[in-house]
């Protein structure tokens, strides 16, 4: 299992690291005693959009979507085929 925190840029900056702590604190100790006691808990923010005062421009950028990556990543298990066997062919209607 992996653990999502979505929208995590609704957090005001200045408190946002200390929110996503809290949480995961929270939610580690949910689930230490359970099975999932080690499931990673990513924060994330798809889009998190930014406009200085002094300026009309606007930046986006993302907030933990590298480290979601990466971490599904590690857990994809590519699996083994071997040509040897039998074709196998899905086919819904015909």
């Amino acid at each position: 299992m992996i653990v999502v925190l979505n929208k995590v840029d609704l957090f005001p900056p200045d408190v946002r690291a200390a929110k996503i702590d809290k949480v995961t604190r929270g939610l580690q100790k949910a689930l230490a005693p359970t099975k999932f006691a080690s499931a990673p808990i990513i924060p994330v923010a798809a889009s998190v959009t930014s406009s200085s005062s002094s300026s009309l421009e606007t930046t986006q950028q993302s907030i933990g979507l590298e480290a979601l990556f990466d971490t599904l990543r590690s857990f994809i298990r590519v699996p083994t085929r071997s040509p040897k066997g039998p074709f196998v062919f899905a086919f819904d209607h015909g």
